[in-house]
Protein backbone atom coordinates (compact mmCIF):
# COMPACT_ATOMS: atom_id res chain seq x y z
CA UNK A 1 0.00 0.00 0.00
CA UNK A 2 1.36 3.49 -0.78
CA UNK A 3 1.63 5.40 1.68
CA UNK A 4 -0.84 8.35 0.97
CA UNK A 5 -3.42 5.79 0.43
CA UNK A 6 -2.27 4.11 3.89
CA UNK A 7 -2.54 7.70 5.67
CA UNK A 8 -6.29 8.09 4.14
CA UNK A 9 -7.26 4.70 5.62
CA UNK A 10 -5.44 4.99 9.14
CA UNK A 11 -7.12 8.65 9.32
CA UNK A 12 -10.30 7.03 10.12
CA UNK A 13 -9.16 5.69 13.46
CA UNK A 14 -9.21 8.85 14.48
CA UNK A 15 -13.29 9.76 13.97
CA UNK A 16 -14.75 9.23 17.60
CA UNK A 17 -11.60 10.83 18.76
CA UNK A 18 -12.60 14.44 20.37
CA UNK A 19 -8.91 15.76 19.46
CA UNK A 20 -9.34 15.64 15.26
CA UNK A 21 -12.23 17.14 13.63
CA UNK A 22 -14.12 15.16 11.22
CA UNK A 23 -12.81 16.82 8.45
CA UNK A 24 -9.50 14.70 8.98
CA UNK A 25 -11.53 11.88 7.37
CA UNK A 26 -11.60 13.39 4.26
CA UNK A 27 -9.00 13.18 1.10
CA UNK A 28 -6.02 15.60 1.41
CA UNK A 29 -7.34 16.93 -1.57
CA UNK A 30 -10.23 18.71 0.47
CA UNK A 31 -7.63 21.22 1.58
CA UNK A 32 -7.02 22.18 -1.77
CA UNK A 33 -10.24 23.42 -3.34
CA UNK A 34 -10.82 26.15 -0.27
CA UNK A 35 -9.47 28.90 -2.66
CA UNK A 36 -7.57 30.24 0.69
CA UNK A 37 -3.96 30.63 0.20
CA UNK A 38 -1.43 29.85 3.04
CA UNK A 39 0.92 32.70 3.95
CA UNK A 40 4.57 32.41 3.78
CA UNK A 41 4.51 32.13 7.66
CA UNK A 42 2.39 29.31 7.30
CA UNK A 43 3.50 27.49 4.74
CA UNK A 44 6.88 27.67 6.15
CA UNK A 45 5.38 26.18 9.39
CA UNK A 46 3.68 23.40 7.51
CA UNK A 47 7.16 22.58 6.18
CA UNK A 48 9.14 22.32 9.23
CA UNK A 49 6.13 20.21 10.78
CA UNK A 50 6.39 17.92 7.91
CA UNK A 51 9.31 17.60 8.32
CA UNK A 52 10.14 16.57 11.91
CA UNK A 53 7.20 13.97 10.94
CA UNK A 54 9.68 12.07 8.49
CA UNK A 55 11.77 11.55 11.90
CA UNK A 56 9.95 12.40 15.61
CA UNK A 57 12.38 13.42 18.04
CA UNK A 58 10.84 12.55 21.24
CA UNK A 59 14.73 13.56 22.89
CA UNK A 60 17.10 16.22 22.19
CA UNK A 61 17.92 18.26 19.26
CA UNK A 62 18.79 17.75 15.78
CA UNK A 63 22.67 19.13 16.90
CA UNK A 64 23.09 16.69 19.63
CA UNK A 65 26.09 14.32 19.23
CA UNK A 66 24.64 11.13 19.46
CA UNK A 67 21.97 9.84 17.29
CA UNK A 68 19.82 6.66 18.48
CA UNK A 69 16.91 5.61 16.37
CA UNK A 70 13.93 3.37 17.94
CA UNK A 71 11.94 1.34 15.18
CA UNK A 72 9.51 0.02 17.15
CA UNK A 73 5.68 -1.09 17.31
CA UNK A 74 3.15 -0.23 20.44
CA UNK A 75 1.25 -3.30 19.83
CA UNK A 76 4.26 -5.65 20.12
CA UNK A 77 5.01 -7.38 23.06
CA UNK A 78 9.00 -7.01 23.12
CA UNK A 79 8.88 -3.43 21.97
CA UNK A 80 6.90 -2.89 25.60
CA UNK A 81 9.15 -4.14 27.15
CA UNK A 82 11.87 -2.27 25.49
CA UNK A 83 10.46 0.83 25.54
CA UNK A 84 10.67 1.71 29.37
CA UNK A 85 14.49 1.08 28.89
CA UNK A 86 15.13 3.01 25.87
CA UNK A 87 13.28 5.72 27.87
CA UNK A 88 15.78 5.75 30.91
CA UNK A 89 18.72 5.51 28.81
CA UNK A 90 17.98 8.87 26.75
CA UNK A 91 16.78 10.80 29.67
CA UNK A 92 20.06 10.03 31.86
CA UNK A 93 22.32 10.86 28.83
CA UNK A 94 23.81 14.46 29.46
CA UNK A 95 22.19 17.49 27.85
CA UNK A 96 23.16 17.83 24.25
CA UNK A 97 24.40 14.25 23.94
CA UNK A 98 21.78 12.32 22.58
CA UNK A 99 18.87 12.04 20.27
CA UNK A 100 15.91 9.76 20.10
CA UNK A 101 14.14 9.36 16.62
CA UNK A 102 11.09 6.98 17.34
CA UNK A 103 9.23 5.49 14.25
CA UNK A 104 7.50 2.18 12.79
CA UNK A 105 4.67 0.92 12.17
CA UNK A 106 2.00 -0.91 14.17
CA UNK A 107 0.32 -4.77 13.33
CA UNK A 108 -3.16 -3.02 12.49
CA UNK A 109 -4.00 1.27 11.87
CA UNK A 110 -4.04 1.59 15.79
CA UNK A 111 -0.50 1.00 16.39
CA UNK A 112 0.13 3.45 13.47
CA UNK A 113 -1.86 6.14 14.73
CA UNK A 114 -0.41 5.65 18.26
CA UNK A 115 3.25 6.46 16.88
CA UNK A 116 1.65 9.44 14.83
CA UNK A 117 -0.43 10.89 18.12
CA UNK A 118 3.32 10.44 19.53
CA UNK A 119 5.27 12.38 16.84
CA UNK A 120 2.32 14.95 17.46
CA UNK A 121 3.09 15.77 20.57
CA UNK A 122 6.84 15.64 20.13
CA UNK A 123 6.33 18.24 17.97
CA UNK A 124 5.01 20.89 20.52
CA UNK A 125 6.18 18.92 23.80
CA UNK A 126 8.82 16.14 23.84
CA UNK A 127 8.68 15.10 27.35
CA UNK A 128 4.86 14.81 27.51
CA UNK A 129 5.42 12.56 23.78
CA UNK A 130 7.26 10.26 25.88
CA UNK A 131 5.06 9.59 28.56
CA UNK A 132 2.04 9.10 25.70
CA UNK A 133 3.92 6.88 24.54
CA UNK A 134 4.74 4.97 28.06
CA UNK A 135 1.10 4.88 28.79
CA UNK A 136 0.05 3.54 25.37
CA UNK A 137 2.36 0.69 25.37
CA UNK A 138 1.14 -0.14 29.14
CA UNK A 139 -2.18 -0.01 28.03
CA UNK A 140 -2.20 -0.68 24.51
CA UNK A 141 -3.61 -4.56 25.45
CA UNK A 142 -6.52 -3.65 26.72
CA UNK A 143 -7.59 -0.85 23.83
CA UNK A 144 -10.61 -2.09 21.68
CA UNK A 145 -9.85 -2.50 18.22
CA UNK A 146 -10.04 1.24 16.27
CA UNK A 147 -9.72 2.97 19.97
CA UNK A 148 -7.04 4.62 19.95
CA UNK A 149 -8.25 7.96 19.07
CA UNK A 150 -10.89 7.86 21.70
CA UNK A 151 -8.55 6.63 24.34
CA UNK A 152 -5.73 9.09 23.25
CA UNK A 153 -8.48 11.74 23.94
CA UNK A 154 -9.52 10.75 27.40
CA UNK A 155 -5.77 10.94 28.22
CA UNK A 156 -5.08 14.21 27.08
CA UNK A 157 -8.66 15.31 29.37
CA UNK A 158 -6.30 13.67 32.13
CA UNK A 159 -3.14 15.38 31.17
CA UNK A 160 -5.15 19.10 31.01
CA UNK A 161 -7.14 18.41 34.53
CA UNK A 162 -3.15 17.52 35.77
CA UNK A 163 -2.17 20.59 34.42
CA UNK A 164 -0.46 19.81 31.10
CA UNK A 165 0.19 22.06 28.95
CA UNK A 166 -1.25 20.66 25.41
CA UNK A 167 -2.22 23.01 22.67
CA UNK A 168 -4.77 21.23 21.34
CA UNK A 169 -5.37 23.56 18.21
CA UNK A 170 -2.05 23.41 17.40
CA UNK A 171 -2.35 19.33 17.85
CA UNK A 172 -5.52 19.29 15.56
CA UNK A 173 -4.34 21.79 12.97
CA UNK A 174 -0.74 19.37 12.44
CA UNK A 175 -3.28 16.28 12.47
CA UNK A 176 -3.35 15.76 8.81
CA UNK A 177 -3.15 13.39 5.87
CA UNK A 178 -0.01 15.04 4.60
CA UNK A 179 2.32 14.26 7.90
CA UNK A 180 0.79 11.24 8.57
CA UNK A 181 2.41 10.31 5.23
CA UNK A 182 5.61 11.95 5.83
CA UNK A 183 5.58 9.84 8.49
CA UNK A 184 4.98 6.15 6.61
CA UNK A 185 7.48 7.80 4.33
CA UNK A 186 10.09 8.05 6.90
CA UNK A 187 9.38 4.59 8.56
CA UNK A 188 9.70 3.26 5.40
CA UNK A 189 12.69 4.50 4.29
CA UNK A 190 14.13 3.59 7.38
CA UNK A 191 12.78 0.42 7.76
CA UNK A 192 14.55 0.16 4.05
CA UNK A 193 17.86 1.46 4.94
CA UNK A 194 18.81 -0.05 7.51
CA UNK A 195 16.99 -3.64 6.54
CA UNK A 196 14.89 -3.80 9.16
CA UNK A 197 12.79 -7.16 9.50
CA UNK A 198 11.32 -7.07 12.74
CA UNK A 199 10.79 -4.67 16.18
CA UNK A 200 11.93 -3.27 18.07
CA UNK A 201 15.16 -2.66 16.19
CA UNK A 202 17.74 0.26 17.83
CA UNK A 203 19.97 2.11 15.62
CA UNK A 204 23.13 3.69 17.47
CA UNK A 205 24.95 6.61 14.99
CA UNK A 206 24.19 4.51 11.65
CA UNK A 207 24.97 1.09 13.19
CA UNK A 208 22.32 -1.68 14.11
CA UNK A 209 22.21 -2.88 17.80
CA UNK A 210 22.61 -6.21 18.02
CA UNK A 211 22.46 -6.86 21.74
CA UNK A 212 20.49 -7.76 24.68
CA UNK A 213 18.15 -4.48 25.66
CA UNK A 214 19.81 -3.28 28.42
CA UNK A 215 20.99 0.41 29.84
CA UNK A 216 24.67 -1.40 30.20
CA UNK A 217 24.50 -3.02 26.74
CA UNK A 218 23.41 0.58 24.79
CA UNK A 219 25.91 2.55 27.22
CA UNK A 220 28.88 0.53 25.32
CA UNK A 221 27.36 -0.02 22.10
CA UNK A 222 27.38 3.76 22.18
CA UNK A 223 30.84 4.26 22.96
CA UNK A 224 32.11 1.80 20.63
CA UNK A 225 30.76 3.13 17.75
CA UNK A 226 31.06 7.12 18.05
CA UNK A 227 29.33 9.12 15.69
CA UNK A 228 31.71 9.26 12.39
CA UNK A 229 33.24 6.51 13.54
CA UNK A 230 30.79 3.77 11.44
CA UNK A 231 31.83 5.92 7.97
CA UNK A 232 35.35 6.81 7.92
CA UNK A 233 34.96 7.95 4.57
CA UNK A 234 37.15 10.93 4.62
CA UNK A 235 40.00 8.80 5.35
CA UNK A 236 39.15 6.11 2.27
CA UNK A 237 40.13 6.97 -1.52
CA UNK A 238 37.31 7.95 -3.83
CA UNK A 239 35.22 5.11 -5.78
CA UNK A 240 36.80 3.58 -8.53
CA UNK A 241 35.89 5.94 -11.52
CA UNK A 242 36.42 9.27 -9.79
CA UNK A 243 40.02 10.18 -10.00
CA UNK A 244 38.84 13.43 -11.23
CA UNK A 245 36.14 13.92 -8.57
CA UNK A 246 36.62 17.17 -6.73
CA UNK A 247 34.87 18.35 -3.25
CA UNK A 248 31.96 20.44 -3.36
CA UNK A 249 29.39 22.38 -0.27
CA UNK A 250 25.64 22.82 -0.21
CA UNK A 251 24.00 24.26 2.49
CA UNK A 252 20.15 24.17 2.53
CA UNK A 253 16.98 22.54 3.72
CA UNK A 254 17.42 18.56 4.02
CA UNK A 255 14.83 16.07 3.00
CA UNK A 256 15.29 12.71 4.17
CA UNK A 257 13.55 11.35 1.38
CA UNK A 258 13.18 14.12 -1.50
CA UNK A 259 14.03 12.74 -4.10
CA UNK A 260 12.16 9.44 -6.27
CA UNK A 261 15.13 6.43 -5.19
CA UNK A 262 14.20 7.78 -1.64
CA UNK A 263 17.52 9.27 -1.08
CA UNK A 264 18.30 12.17 1.33
CA UNK A 265 18.54 15.75 -0.65
CA UNK A 266 19.64 19.18 -0.08
CA UNK A 267 17.98 21.79 -1.43
CA UNK A 268 17.83 25.86 -2.15
CA UNK A 269 17.14 28.81 -3.97
CA UNK A 270 19.64 27.94 -6.61
CA UNK A 271 20.30 23.80 -7.05
CA UNK A 272 19.29 20.54 -5.33
CA UNK A 273 21.56 17.44 -4.57
CA UNK A 274 19.84 14.20 -4.33
CA UNK A 275 22.83 12.04 -2.22
CA UNK A 276 23.57 8.34 -2.71
CA UNK A 277 21.93 5.91 -0.91
CA UNK A 278 24.58 3.47 0.13
CA UNK A 279 24.69 2.36 3.66
CA UNK A 280 28.10 4.60 3.92
CA UNK A 281 26.30 7.78 2.99
CA UNK A 282 23.42 6.99 5.04
CA UNK A 283 25.30 6.65 8.21
CA UNK A 284 26.99 10.33 7.70
CA UNK A 285 23.34 12.17 6.46
CA UNK A 286 22.34 10.52 9.94
CA UNK A 287 23.44 13.83 11.30
CA UNK A 288 20.35 15.60 9.45
CA UNK A 289 17.74 13.37 10.48
CA UNK A 290 15.24 15.44 12.18
CA UNK A 291 16.88 18.89 11.38
CA UNK A 292 15.39 21.10 8.52
CA UNK A 293 18.69 23.24 7.10
CA UNK A 294 21.79 20.82 6.84
CA UNK A 295 25.19 21.35 5.05
CA UNK A 296 26.95 18.65 3.26
CA UNK A 297 30.39 18.31 2.17
CA UNK A 298 30.37 15.78 -1.14
CA UNK A 299 32.46 14.37 -3.64
CA UNK A 300 31.25 14.83 -7.74
CA UNK A 301 33.24 12.78 -10.19
CA UNK A 302 34.10 14.02 -13.82
CA UNK A 303 30.52 14.38 -14.62
CA UNK A 304 29.52 16.52 -11.64
CA UNK A 305 27.73 13.69 -10.42
CA UNK A 306 27.48 13.04 -6.34
CA UNK A 307 29.62 9.98 -5.15
CA UNK A 308 30.31 10.13 -1.49
CA UNK A 309 29.46 12.09 1.39
CA UNK A 310 32.03 13.65 3.21
CA UNK A 311 30.55 15.01 5.83
CA UNK A 312 26.98 15.91 7.29
CA UNK A 313 26.44 18.77 9.77
CA UNK A 314 22.95 20.38 10.74
CA UNK A 315 22.63 23.97 10.87
CA UNK A 316 21.12 25.38 13.61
Amino acid sequence: MKPFGAAKQILHAFRRSPLVPLILVLPLLSACVTGKADSPVERSRKALVKERMQAPLLAGSSADTNTVILFTNPQCPACREEWPIMRKFVESRPDGDTKLIVTGRGFTDDGTVGLFVAALFAEQNQALARQFLTDLMKTMPSIPKDGVGQWGGQWVAKQKQNGAAIDVERYKTNANAENLQALLAGADQTAGRYGIRYTPTVIINGKVYDGKHSLAGYTAFMKKNKPGAASPSASKSAPAGAAASKRRTIRGEYSAGGSASGSAMVFNDRESISFPNSSKDAEEMMACMGSQQCEVVYEVDAKGKPVRVISATPIK
